[in-house]
């Protein structure tokens, strides 16, 4: 698998850059994630379903729709730790990945 630098993101983190994919299946129309990333990361997650935002503690989103989606963490951290609630829904975890 081969990832695209994102300019845009590695301007504006200057420390180590990593990237981090989930893959999630939703099983139910209204599932709520809970993504939980070192306290000291400077990140941005896009959740897969058109909506971005930058790291703020533990990140709680919503998906209203049965399919999958993969979700990115792009941020600087030299060793993140990670928690993800409704760990059933995750199909894998591909980190870190080389930009």
């Amino acid at each position: 698998m081969s990832c695209a630098k994102d300019e845009r993101n590695e301007n504006s983190l200057n420390n180590t850059f990593v990237q981090m994919l989930i893959n999630i299946k939703t099983t139910e129309k209204s599932l709520d994630i809970s993504l939980q990333l070192s306290s000291n990361i400077n990140a941005e997650i896009d959740w897969g379903d058109g909506t971005l935002e930058k790291f703020r503690g533990t990140m709680k989103h919503t998906y209203t729709n049965i399919k999958k989606y993969t979700i990115k963490v792009k941020g600087e951290e030299s060793s993140p730790t990670l928690y993800i609630d409704n760990i059933e829904n995750v199909e894998n975890i591909d980190f870190p990945l080389e930009n």
